[in-house]
Order: C-alpha cells, then sequence, then structure tokens
C-alpha cells in the first residue's frame, strides 16, 4: 500500500515540473513586455485517518460485548492553477526590475536594463529625439523633436550659429517645434536643442541646415563702360556685395539714346565683361545690370553711359606672340558641341579682355552671328553648344588692349558633328531597262539635308504581287553614285524600289517604295485541236503540257527573231476547254517583250507561225494548231465566239416572228369589231423554242463586251413568250 502510493507521488511530482517547465518557456518570451506573469500548476497532499469499530466479546463466555475501534492513516494528492512573476519581474503588477535604479529620463524595461523614455536619446537619456529642419526659408529655420513621454523638462534652449552671427532664444516646455528667424539667405547654419531639465541642463542634439536661396540685396558692383571704337563699347562689372545665393546670370539693360529704346540681353554668370557692338558713331549708350539667383533677380545698377568713339579711330592691330589654342570636342549626341579655348600666354602683357564670337558660315560669303562671348585676360572658355550637324562655323578671336588697342586676334574655322540626313533623296526615278533589269535613278542631297558627307546610298527593292504594301524577299545595293542598274531580275515579277543616304552618323529616312510593272506585254491566244476530251486530257500533268507548249513557241520565236526569248516571256498562260467542242483546247496567256523586240512583233510572229497550221507534239500527242481566235492587242477583247452569234440570230428572229404576229392580230380585230370596243380583246401569241443544252461558250480571262449565253436550269430547254 505505501509502495503503491510512494510511486504515485513521484508521479504527480514529474507531471507538476513538467507542466511548470512548458509553462515557463511559453512566457519566457513575455519578459521584455512591462508585466511578465507565469501559470503554474502545483499540487496539495492531504491526509486522512480512517477509523473502523467492530463489536467484540468482552470475556471468555461472550457474556458481555465491547466496541473496539481500530484506526490507520492514508493520503490523497490534488491539483490547482495560480500565477506568478517572471524570474527579474515583481510587484503587484509583475513589472522588471532593476536592482541598480534607473536615472529620471529612463525606464526599466527589462530585468536589470534601463532604456531611454520615448523622446530622449543618448547614453544619459538627456538628449531630445528625432530633431530636424522641416521647414527651410530664405530667412527663417524650422526645428522639430519629438515630445518626450515624461515631464521632467522646463523648457529648452535653442542656439543658431554660422560663420557671420549667431541667434539663441529659450521655448517654454510642453512644445516640440520652434521657428528661427531673421536669417541671411544661402547660409549655412548649426542649429542645436538643450533640453532644460528640472535638475539641470541636458545635453545638446544638433542639425545643420542651409538657408534657400535669396533674391541679391545689392546690384552688381563696379559697373564700367567705355567707347572702344566708332561701332564698340567695352562694359565690365563685379559681382555684387550680397548675391544671397548663386548667380546664374546677369541682365543688361540697354538704353539706345538715339532712340530711346530700351532692350535686354543675358549673361551667364561666369562671364563679368560684354563688349556691345553695332552701334553707331557717337552715340551715346546707358546701362545698367542686375544679378539673378534661384531665389530671383536683385535690384539693377544705376545707369552707366558711355559714348562710341568717331570715326577717326580706326581698329588696331594686335598679335600677341602666341595666338591661344582652340579645340572643338563632339559628344554623343548629334547637336551638343564642346567648345574650349585657352587665352594666350604672355608674359607681362597689356591684354584687357577677350571678345569670342562663333559665326555661322552660309553660302554667298553670308556669315551670321549665333554665340559671343567677352572674357577676361587670364579668363578660359569651356562650353557646351547645340550646333546644327555638319555646318561650316567660324571662330574670331578679338583682343583689347590697356592702352585701348582692339583688334583681331586669330580665326577658326570648324564642322559641327556630321548627323543622320534628315531627308531621304528626291526625285526618285526607276524605270524598265530591260525585261530583266530596272534603271534607278535620284537627286544626290544637298549639305544642308544629308547633315554630314553622304557616304553612300542604299537601294532597297522587292518583290510583290500588286502593291508595295505586301512586298516580300527585300534586297539592297549600296551605291556612292545617283544612279544604279539593278539587273537579273524576275521578268514575271512586279519590283517595289526606294532609296535612303547615310553619313557616317547612319543612315536617314526612306523614300516612298515606288511600283514598277512588267516590261510591256500583248496578249496572245490560239486553238490545239485533236485531243479526244479536252476536260480529261488537261487533269492529267497540266503543268507538264503547258510547260511543253511554252518550250515549242520559244523555239519558233528565236527562230524567227533570234531575240534570246525564254520560257519567262510567257506570263500567266492556261489551258481552257470549249463545251461545245471537246476536242479543242484554248491555250492563251500574254507575251513580253525583250530588248530588241517589242511584244506585239513577237505576237505577229507567233500568228504567222499559227497560220501555217503547223502540228506540235505534247506528252506524246500530236495536235494542229488554228488561227481561228489568233489575237494581238494590249487590251483584253477577243472575238465573239460561233454559239453566241448563233443564239443572237435565233433571239432576233423570235422577236420578228412575234412583231409581225402582234401586228396581223391587231390588224384582223380591227377588221372585225367596232374601234371602241378593241380594249376587251386580249391578243395572246405563244412561242416555243429550244435551245441546245450542250451549247456553252468560252471566255478568256480578260473582260469582255460581247453577248453571254446562259444555259436553261431545266433539262427542257424551251420556253414560253407572253
Amino acid at each position: 500500500m505505501q509502495n503503491h502510493q510512494s510511486a504515485l507521488r513521484a508521479l504527480s511530482t514529474a507531471i507538476i515540473m513538467f507542466l511548470n517547465l512548458l509553462l515557463f518557456g511559453l512566457l519566457s518570451a513575455a519578459s521584455a513586455l512591462d508585466s511578465c506573469t507565469l501559470l503554474v500548476v502545483k499540487s496539495q497532499e492531504i491526509y486522512f485517518v480512517i477509523y473502523n469499530t467492530t463489536t467484540v466479546c468482552c470475556d471468555i463466555w461472550c457474556t458481555f460485548y465491547c466496541n473496539e475501534t481500530t484506526s490507520y492513516i492514508t493520503s490523497e494528492i490534488t491539483y490547482y492553477q495560480t500565477t506568478e512573476c517572471c524570474p527579474g519581474h515583481g510587484g503587484e503588477n509583475c513589472y522588471p526590475e532593476c536592482n541598480k535604479g534607473c536615472l529620471s529620463n529612463q525606464e526599466c524595461s527589462a530585468p536589470d536594463t534601463c532604456t531611454c523614455l520615448a523622446g530622449w536619446i543618448g547614453e544619459k537619456c538627456q538628449r531630445v529625439d528625432g530633431l530636424q529642419a522641416t521647414e527651410i526659408m530664405s530667412n527663417s529655420i524650422t526645428l522639430s523633436w519629438v515630445t518626450p513621454q515624461n515631464d521632467n523638462v522646463n523648457g529648452y534652449y535653442i542656439v543658431i550659429t554660422s560663420n557671420e552671427h549667431s541667434l539663441n532664444m529659450t521655448t517654454a516646455s510642453g512644445i516640440n517645434s520652434t521657428t528661427i528667424t531673421d536669417l541671411y539667405p544661402f547660409t549655412l547654419y548649426r542649429c542645436c536643442v538643450i533640453p532644460i531639465l528640472y535638475e539641470g541642463n541636458g545635453t545638446e542634439n544638433c542639425v545643420s541646415s542651409t538657408t534657400s536661396e535669396g533674391v541679391p540685396s545689392t546690384p552688381p558692383n563696379a559697373v564700367i563702360s567705355s567707347g572702344l571704337s566708332s561701332s564698340a563699347i567695352l562694359l565690365q562689372w563685379e559681382p555684387p556685395l550680397l548675391p544671397n545665393g548663386i548667380i546664374n546670370r546677369y541682365t543688361l539693360y540697354i538704353n539706345y539714346t538715339n532712340n530711346n529704346e530700351i532692350s535686354t540681353r543675358s549673361v551667364d554668370d561666369q562671364y563679368t565683361l560684354y563688349l556691345l557692338d553695332g552701334l553707331n558713331v557717337n552715340q551715346e549708350v546707358g546701362v545698367s545690370i542686375s544679378s539673378t539667383t534661384g531665389g530671383g533677380e536683385g535690384p539693377r545698377s544705376s545707369y552707366v553711359f558711355s559714348i562710341t568713339k568717331g570715326m577717326t579711330s580706326n581698329i588696331t592691330s594686335v598679335t600677341p606672340t602666341v595666338p591661344g589654342s582652340f579645340t572643338v570636342a563632339t559628344t554623343s549626341s548629334d547637336l551638343i558641341t564642346n567648345i574650349v579655348w585657352v587665352p594666350p600666354k604672355v608674359s607681362g602683357s597689356s591684354v584687357l579682355f577677350y571678345h569670342l564670337t562663333i559665326v555661322l558660315i552660309e553660302s554667298l560669303g553670308i556669315h551670321t552671328e549665333q554665340f559671343k562671348w567677352t572674357l577676361r585676360a587670364a579668363q578660359t572658355l569651356n562650353t557646351t553648344l547645340s550646333l546644327d550637324p555638319f555646318i561650316p562655323y567660324e571662330m574670331r578671336v578679338m583682343v583689347g588692349t590697356q592702352s585701348g588697342a582692339y583688334g583681331l586676334l586669330n580665326s577658326y574655322t570648324f564642322f559641327s558633328k556630321e548627323g543622320v540626313p534628315i531627308v531621304f533623296p528626291a526625285n526618285l526615278n526607276v524605270s524598265r531597262n530591260s525585261a530583266s533589269s530596272l534603271y534607278v535613278s535620284w537627286s544626290p542631297l544637298t549639305l544642308w539635308d544629308s547633315r554630314g558627307i553622304v557616304t553612300s546610298y542604299t537601294i532597297v527593292y522587292s518583290e510583290t504581287a500588286n502593291s508595295c504594301d505586301s512586298s516580300y524577299n527585300q534586297l539592297s545595293l549600296n551605291t556612292t553614285n545617283t544612279s544604279i542598274l539593278l539587273e537579273e531580275l524576275s521578268i514575271q515579277k512586279l519590283y517595289c524600289v526606294s532609296v535612303a543616304a547615310s553619313t557616317m552618323a547612319g543612315t536617314g529616312s526612306v523614300s516612298d517604295q515606288i511600283l514598277i510593272p512588267l516590261y510591256e506585254n500583248s496578249q496572245f491566244s490560239m486553238q490545239l485541236i485533236g485531243v479526244s476530251n479536252c476536260d480529261e486530257w488537261l487533269l492529267l500533268d497540266p503543268k507538264l503540257k503547258l510547260s511543253d507548249i511554252v518550250d515549242i513557241l520559244v523555239e519558233v520565236l528565236n527562230v524567227e527573231c533570234l531575240c534570246h526569248v525564254t520560257s519567262e516571256h510567257f506570263v500567266m498562260w492556261r489551258f481552257e476547254c470549249i463545251d461545245s467542242y471537246p476536242n479543242t483546247v484554248t491555250f492563251g496567256g500574254h507575251v513580253i517583250g525583250t530588248q530588241s523586240t517589242g511584244s506585239v512583233e513577237l505576237v505577229e510572229m507567233l500568228q504567222r507561225w499559227v497560220n501555217r497550221a503547223p502540228d506540235v507534239v505534247v506528252q506524246s500527242v500530236t495536235l494542229r494548231t488554228s488561227d481561228e481566235d489568233i489575237c494581238v492587242s494590249d487590251s483584253s477583247t477577243e472575238k465573239m465566239n460561233f454559239t453566241e452569234l448563233l443564239l443572237s440570230i435565233a433571239l432576233a428572229l423570235v422577236f420578228l416572228f412575234w412583231i409581225i404576229t402582234l401586228s396581223l392580230c391587231v390588224l384582223t380585230v380591227y377588221i372585225k369589231f367596232d374601234c371602241k370596243k378593241s380594249k376587251d380583246i386580249q391578243l395572246t401569241s405563244t412561242h416555243t423554242y429550244s435551245t441546245d443544252t450542250n451549247l456553252s461558250e468560252y471566255t478568256s480571262s480578260s473582260d469582255r463586251d460581247s453577248p453571254q449565253i446562259n444555259k436553261k436550269d431545266d433539262d427542257s430547254g424551251t420556253g414560253t413568250m407572253v
């Protein structure tokens, strides 16, 4: 009994330990939370005393009976659930416990682990978190940060510093942003926020920010205008003292006092000289200059006036010992060219400025000014320009000295980069040089259209059945000439031809395709007599039979004219049967002329041969030719066949008989009856005719204007006309 109870207690203890370990493993991950508890299963063993009372004899003779009580002790194990704090946690809510304690801006986030409260960063959690410049203007910066989670702040101390000046201010607690004003445009500032804690100041947190560009506060400085020649004035200036940003251009306001006209000129920011030319002799000109940044245009300078020199002031020749260097470099773009000019290095030079112009060289010696720059003595020009491809330009360098001399230093001629032709060659003309060759010609491209030196012309040609929209077997040839002969073409094909021009930069657009018809040709047909049944004869190898007849005709023509006719000169050939003549085969098609003999002449040769009614052997069958239906024309007209003629005569006779009968009836009625009753008389004439149901017509593939015969659907071949 006791062994059984001991085993039961050991099993219960093992179960309890397993459940506790399982629950601890499941809940240990929650120890990082603010509160962490464990669900624990416990056991309790309760002991019981069991009493048994029995009646026994009290003496030997069992005269008296007594109650005898015996007892033994037993136990019972019970299980119950309860909660406990995770290790390292305690208190009523089982929060993490830090035995060493945490600072004022910290919290115990895990056992013996302190972290910063929200809104605080740093080793001691005394710096504001999330500091940033949220809005930047030309004269103000707005700072913002994260509001601290606790109330350990008594305010904030703001410090703004730059190389020019510094500002500071204090803000109250409970806010998380502030705007600092009265700042300088386009200036780098260091912005710091220091929290004021109850136990002392915290640690600063800083960000750097540059105010945006503003409008220049002052106009360009030291503006000088001086007459350089009888037609030019030299302008000089310095950047403004307070630009408040990056200057991207200068604007010149020019007052031409001769006619009170005010005009403007724009100058890049890197240049502070400008040569105003094209003026009149002794013309007074006033100039005011402003500068512009990303913030806008600043104030203008006061007008400075100067007068051009008189006619006695001629341009002086100035020739430094070194002319300077000039390079033109192309880029990946067809239109962008890099221009670099370096001034000459002359010791002790009295050069005041260089004036550079790029002019477009047009035909007839016309030069159009495109770009110009005025540089100081040691200033280098390095710029990219958008120039039309492969156009001649001239770079002219004028120099002015301290003594007032002004003249041409040097000039350079260059071409811009080649481009792809913008148009296709014009006046494309294609003609049949022979049945198997085409002569193609076109006009050359001009220099303006080719945008480079034409290296080749590409001729594209392809075959087609009827139109250039469905061409195939496309081929191309290149040539440097403006004409080409396309040879060894199929004389039985239509062709589509186009042309394009190419430079070193690539191939330009392709011209529209021109459809080239077959070489001149004429229609021809003849009859072959001697087959047992036309339909049955054509069922067996019609292509071979057609080829045999064409070979015979080729041989006949070459004997007649020695004109080098081949089987390709016979196109659209076919066999046809006539129902009324089952032993006759009609053979017809078109004959293409050769370079020496026209198609009409070839057909006339065939007609003379057919007139002799020679016999021909086609697939071991001897046939006799007939000239009854021989035809020579460039149209599709043919003779009316015999069946159609008979039918036309029969219809004419029927119509004549009907007219005569009707006339006789009318005459008879008129004699026998009064004219007033003639409207009640009905005349009826019935005529029955018959046609041969086996009679049919032969119609070639071309359209015809001759009358047609339509067969009856019924077998009787009779009809009644009323």
